[in-house]
């Protein structure tokens, strides 16, 4: 994972909640474990969780950071140290689009493998596909809007 610093000053470290990254943590588990099973319940597993983690790296790798600059924002103490809109702000709503396009692909896959897992009895990959079904929700109501106020919260800053 890319962790070059970001054109931010702060006086703390910009952290990934670790919620986040526990709910990422505990997918990869889950799907590690789907993967190893046989037949077509593995293969679907297996097909998901390709989709799945770059999808988790590419958000640790940009969205999930932007996490660690709430804090300053929320007290005002945020700022810019090269006088430039973050670039990485910048793109988020492109990868946030493309991420839409992405979630409804997994939306798909989550589902199919839902139905194979209700059809095979197997609870505990049923159970991974509907954290994995919840935790799209979340990102798509809760993280990505969270992310959007902050990119214009310092873009605010960034004009006066």
């Amino acid at each position: 994972m890319d962790r070059t610093p970001l054109p931010y000053v702060s006086d703390e470290k910009l952290a990934i909640p670790e919620k986040l990254m526990h709910a990422h943590d505990e997918l990869r588990t889950g799907f590690a474990r789907a993967a190893r099973e046989p037949g077509p319940l593995g293969v679907a597993a297996r097909e998901l969780m390709e989709m799945c983690m770059p999808h988790f790296s590419q958000e640790e790798d940009s969205a999930f950071r932007v996490f660690g600059m709430l804090h300053d924002v929320m007290a005002g103490r945020a700022r810019l140290d090269t006088g430039v809109r973050n670039p990485m702000l910048a793109e988020l709503r492109e990868l946030h689009d493309a991420s839409r396009g992405h979630h409804r692909g997994l939306n798909a896959a989550t589902e199919a493998l839902l139905q194979r897992a209700n059809e095979e009895k197997n609870i505990a990959i049923a159970r991974l596909a509907q954290g994995l079904k919840h935790h799209e929700k979340i990102e798509d109501k809760m993280v990505y809007p969270t992310i959007h106020l902050i990119d214009e919260s310092l873009l605010r800053i960034l004009e006066t």
